[in-house]
C-alpha cells in the first residue's frame, strides 16, 4: 500500500524547500510525492530533479482542484496507483514528519475510513489550533466571515480526543483512499481556489455516505498565508465566487433535496 502526496506550487518554492521539505519523506517506495509547478519556477524543478521527485508543469495556471485532479490521474497512469492506496492532498506551507503519513494510513485502514484529516496547528509549539475542522457554512456564514472575521463554523475541538466525524476539513491536509477520490470524480475545478474542500467532503457524505474523519492525535503544522482574509487581496474575488457557488448548491440540497452532481470535466478518473 503506497501513500501518494500531491503538492501544488503557486510560486511556493521557499515554503516547499524551507517548511514542507518533501525530500525528507519522499522515498519513491511507500511514500511518493508528486509536485505541480503552476508558475514555471526553474528553481523548483531543479529541486525536484535533485531529489527524484516528479514535477509536472502547466502551460497556463490552473486552480487547486484541477491541479490535484491532474496529479491523481498522473499517479494512476505513471505510478499505477491502486484503489487501496492513499492519496493525500497537501499544502506547500505544511510542516509534517514522515511518520504522520504512515500513522494516518494505518489508522484509516484499521477503522476502514476513506476520508480523513489530521489535527492542524498554526505554530511550531502546537499550541494554536488551525481552524481546519468546521461545520457546513450557510450563505450568511460566508458574509460574517468576510465582514466580521467570524469563526462561527469552526468546531471547538480541544475536547475531542478520539477520531470523530466532522462536516468538512481543510484541503491543506486531506487524505483519501484512491477509490473514493475516483468515485467522487475528484475536486470540482469550477471553484478554482476556494471551497473545493468543503464541496468534496460534502459530496462524499451526501453521495457515498462517507463522512470526513478528524483524527486528533495525528498532528501537523500549517503556516498558511490566508490571502483571502484581506479585502485588498486579489484572492478575494476567487473566494467570493467560490462561496456563492457552494452556497447555491448547498441550499438547493437543504431546501429541495437536490443531490450534488459530480464535476463535469473529470467524470471518468481511472
Amino acid at each position: 500500500m503506497t501513500i501518494f502526496v500531491s503538492v501544488i506550487s503557486h510560486d511556493h518554492y521557499q515554503d516547499i524547500t524551507q517548511l514542507l521539505k518533501p525530500h525528507t519523506f519522499h522515498n519513491g517506495d511507500d511514500i511518493v510525492v508528486v509536485m505541480k509547478d503552476n508558475q514555471h519556477c526553474p528553481k523548483l524543478r531543479t529541486y525536484c530533479r535533485k531529489h527524484s521527485i516528479d514535477c509536472l508543469t502547466n502551460s497556463e495556471p490552473k486552480g487547486f482542484g484541477e491541479n490535484n485532479n491532474d496529479i491523481y490521474l498522473y499517479c494512476r497512469l505513471k505510478h499505477n496507483m491502486k484503489d487501496d492506496d492513499l492519496f493525500v492532498v497537501l499544502n506547500p506551507d505544511v510542516i509534517v514528519e514522515k511518520d504522520v503519513f504512515l500513522q494516518l494510513n494505518q489508522i484509516m485502514k484499521e477503522k476502514q475510513v476513506r476520508l480523513a484529516a489530521p489535527n492542524l496547528f498554526r505554530d511550531e509549539q502546537m499550541k494554536i489550533l488551525e481552524g481546519s475542522i468546521r461545520r457546513y457554512p450557510m450563505p450568511w456564514d460566508f458574509v460574517s466571515s468576510f465582514i466580521l472575521n467570524s469563526q462561527r463554523t469552526t468546531i471547538k475541538r480541544h475536547h475531542i480526543t478520539e477520531p470523530s466525524t466532522v462536516d468538512w476539513a481543510s484541503g491543506a491536509f486531506l487524505a483519501f483512499r484512491a477509490c473514493l477520490y475516483k468515485e467522487l470524480a475528484g475536486f470540482d475545478p469550477r471553484y478554482y481556489l476556494y471551497c473545493e474542500d468543503i464541496d468534496i467532503c460534502w459530496r462524499a457524505r451526501v453521495c457515498f455516505n462517507e463522512p470526513t474523519y478528524y483524527i486528533p492525535h495525528i498532528k501537523a503544522i500549517h503556516r498558511g498565508h490566508r490571502h483571502s482574509h484581506s479585502v485588498v487581496s486579489s484572492y478575494i474575488r476567487w473566494h467570493i465566487t467560490s462561496a456563492m457557488k457552494f452556497s447555491s448548491r448547498f441550499v438547493a440540497w437543504r431546501l429541495f433535496g437536490l443531490s450534488p452532481k459530480p464535476p463535469k470535466s473529470h467524470t471518468e478518473l481511472p
